[in-house]
């Protein structure tokens, strides 16, 4: 079994060039694993629960795959309602429960409640001219804004032919009805693709990619200076019109590949380098690496920037920017690499590639880094992030893992979540692990929503779906549930009395509570008792069980419900030793006109109270009937046989039935 061994930097090397490092290494994982056996490692604390799951069929030959090798690819993207698009390629018809459409890229939006908003062509494919929808974007009204690229003749999405200048970036703005609200396509001789996009609060488009020649994007020629340039582009939502375009490049070939938006309307561009790239803020050159971050303002301004990556180098897959402006990096290495703190992650000897996570704050500085060792591959391929600011991860690895306190069986593809100290929280497995699969992610709220394609069998919860030979569209909607945070507390039971079986307790609680209750089971009970129930309320709690029965052995548990509905429980057992045959004192006394009177029978008897004046005469009797052993009550009232009140004095009042014991004394005062 592999784990997913924390960041705290104690897997360094620097080069793997003799058995004595590689030695060194094995040395270094092995402490590694010891201290996370002692407890350096974190429990899960929440789950994956399935809400829904299906797939979307047609006549065969359906696929939601990457169309672009190693560069990020948003085709399933969520809004603040709960709509999600995505978007997919039918080489034939493929319906999502109205009508078959296809062939070509199609669309769909689908309501929280996943009922199809519309669904439609979007492209079809022409001779000699091909599209590539790299990411997409969903506008908190409904809207799709789509990037990507395309070669050969002119380009239709509905809003009418853009001509062809060569490999060409497109950029098209759906309604939220389908229809194309605007469009742009960007060209050149050598070639421009789009391959990320983000949007800003008020609904404007950010757009990421590269340029192999001069273009223009509507603010002015911008000036290719290597093989390869990154170009960020602001475009009006409403219009499309152009608001500000920047170039960056230097010799070599740097290319854009994603963008993610912040808190604070900034972007962050996830980019890679061949040779120099310098986004305001000075020269980043590829000897510290090969991924470089930048984030600028809305206005296209330089915050900061960095690389990442080391000399080896990694490839990025993925990036988010958290609600705190955190940015989140996810991709692979294949020996090698520097996550920003100056120390080296090595992989597995027999790893093809190695799986990655690592987290920037708000300034660019490291903050940790994950690695998901594996001894035959792993990768990162998308990011989401919840509401409060955990990340969901999916990833492929092909051994069985021990991520977040859980044994995650080697499966298609792993989906985890981190909190923002980049802890691992929840981990679950899915697919068959020798299936194809192509697998995208999007995040909102809690809410996870997976889709893609594979030629396997899929459970996400629901039941298996069969994808098919030739795989089938599938589309899942995921819950993420914190467990229940709250802890029940120094939890006692002690014998008081001798027999009454007293309960002690504390409740600490960060999310709402429904009630609690507490049962009782002694040994060979089919069933337990309960005891007390109410509201649940933080602090201190007590319990007096009177009801005990003597030389019994009991277990009682104490079990709170959240107000999600989750139980969270504890027990504590105790022995009831066997007591004497007692009568205790009346309570209260001296008494008008009802006491109460109390004992208890080492063994089961037919008993009564026997009440008697000063002269010795019995004013009363009270029936008790056989009782089992343990603790009974009785009560009186104050008056005789005949049901009249009796007048004030001292009275004297009997056990009978349970052998010899003593009497009592009481005072009735009026």
């Amino acid at each position: 079994m592999r784990a997913l061994y924390p960041r705290h930097g104690r897997l360094i090397a620097h080069q793997i060039i003799s058995a004595r490092k590689a030695i060194m290494r094995l040395l270094a994982r092995t402490l590694l694993l010891v201290l996370c056996l002692a407890g350096f490692s974190t429990a899960s604390r929440a789950e994956f629960r399935h809400v829904s799951s299906r797939f979307f069929g047609g006549d065969g030959g359906d696929v939601m795959r990457s169309d672009t090798f190693n560069i990020p690819s948003k085709r399933i993207v969520v809004n603040a309602r709960g709509d999600v698009f995505l978007c997919a390629v039918a080489h034939t018809r493929i319906t999502f429960g109205t009508d078959l459409i296809g062939p070509g890229v199609v669309g769909v939006v689908l309501n929280s409640s996943g009922t199809p908003v519309w669904d439609r062509v979007l492209y079809q494919a022409q001779q000699f001219t091909n599209v590539v929808i790299a990411s997409a974007a969903l506008g908190d009204d409904g809207s799709v804004v789509l990037v990507g690229s395309c070669n050969g003749g002119s380009v239709d999405f509905g809003g009418g032919p853009m001509p062809p200048t060569g490999l060409d970036a497109i950029v098209v703005k759906l309604d939220p009805a389908g229809n194309v609200d605007w469009q742009h396509r960007y060209g050149g001789t050598q070639g421009v693709s789009a391959s990320g996009i983000a949007l800003a609060p008020n609904g404007d488009v950010f757009v990421v990619g590269s340029t192999r020649n001069h273009t223009d994007f509507g603010g002015g020629l911008i000036v290719n200076l290597g093989n390869s340039d990154v170009f960020a582009l602001r475009l009006n939502g409403e219009t499309g019109a152009h608001m500000w375009s920047h170039g960056y490049g230097q010799a070599g070939a740097q290319e854009g590949l994603d963008i993610a938006s912040g808190p604070d309307g900034s972007v962050t561009l996830l980019c890679t380098l061949a040779g120099g790239i310098d986004f305001g803020g000075g020269l980043l050159v590829r000897g510290g690496g090969n991924i470089a971050l930048a984030t600028l303002d809305g206005d296209g301004n330089h915050l900061w920037s960095r690389v990442v990556g080391g000399q080896q180098g990694a490839t990025p897959q993925a990036i988010a920017v958290d609600k705190s402006g955190n940015t989140i990096l996810g991709g692979f290495f294949a020996r090698a690499m520097d996550p920003g703190n100056g120390t080296l992650i090595v992989s597995e000897p027999t790893s093809r590639i190695t799986g990655f996570l690592a987290s920037y704050a708000p300034g660019g500085d490291y903050r940790w880094s994950y690695a998901l060792f594996d001894s035959l591959e792993s990768s990162v391929k998308a990011l989401g992030m919840t509401e409060s600011g955990e990340c969901v991860v999916l990833a492929t690895a092909k051994e069985e893992l021990s991520v977040a306190g859980t044994s995650v069986p080697p499966a298609s593809f792993l989906l985890m979540e981190f909190d923002s100290g980049g802890n691992p929280v929840a981990a679950r497995g899915l697919g068959q692990p020798a299936a194809f699969n192509f697998s995208f992610l999007a995040a909102k709220n809690d809410d996870v929503y997976i889709a893609g394609a594979s030629n396997g069998t899929i459970d996400f919860g629901g039941g298996e779906l069969q994808m098919g030979p030739e795989g089938r569209v599938y589309f899942a909607h995921l819950a993420v549930r914190r467990l229940p945070q709250l802890s029940i507390g120094d939890l006692t039971a002690r014998l008081r009395d001798g027999i009454d079986v007293e309960l002690r307790w504390n409740l600490t609680s960060d999310e709402p509570l429904a009630g609690y209750y507490v049962t009782r089971r002694s040994d060979g009970a089919p069933d337990a008792r309960v005891l007390q129930s109410g509201p649940a309320i933080d602090g201190d709690a007590t319990l007096l069980d009177r009801h005990a029965l003597p030389g019994q052995h009991y277990k009682y548990e104490v079990t709170v419900e959240t107000a999600l509905g989750d139980l969270v429980s504890r027990s504590t057992v105790v022995d009831v030793p066997t007591v004497k045959t007692s009568l205790l004192q009346n309570t209260p006394n001296p008494f008008n006109p009802l006491t109460t009177f109390s004992y208890v029978l080492g063994v089961s008897a037919h008993v009564s109270i026997a009440i008697y004046d000063l002269s010795g005469s019995l004013v009363c009797k009270i029936e008790q009937g056989t009782q089992p052993a343990g603790r009974h009550q009785a009560q009186w009232a104050g008056h005789n046989g005949e049901g009249n009140l009796v007048s004030s004095g001292v009275y004297f009042y009997r056990l009978e039935g349970a052998g010899d014991v003593p009497a009592r004394k009481m005072v009735l005062l009026k």
